[in-house]
This record gives C-alpha cells, sequence and structure tokens, in this order.
C-alpha cells in the first residue's frame, strides 16, 4: 500500500493551506449568525480549495 504523501497533496490544494481550525471557524461562525438564515439545503465546502482546482 503506497504511502499517505501529506506535502504533495497540500501542495495541489489551491489555498496551500493545511487545513488548520482557522479556516473551519470561519464557515461555523458563518452558519450559526444571522447573516445564514436563507442557507438552507447546501454541502458548503471547506476545504482549502481543493475542489476548484
Amino acid at each position: 500500500m503506497p504511502r499517505f504523501d501529506l506535502h504533495g497533496r497540500v501542495a495541489m490544494v489551491t489555498g496551500c493551506n493545511k487545513g488548520l481550525g482557522q479556516g473551519l471557524a470561519g464557515a461555523v461562525i458563518l452558519l450559526c449568525s444571522d447573516a445564514a438564515a436563507y442557507v438552507t439545503g447546501h454541502a458548503l465546502a471547506v476545504d482549502g480549495g481543493w475542489l476548484a482546482r
């Protein structure tokens, strides 16, 4: 089985971050605020740009 290459995966992410809590915290704060009152039935991707590549 090949080894998981974390550094190679991070290099492939558009935002080039390691997925630390700061990125996720912003999404959580948004979804817990009144600003998200009309957000329903949406899968919010918090992936550092992985899907945008």
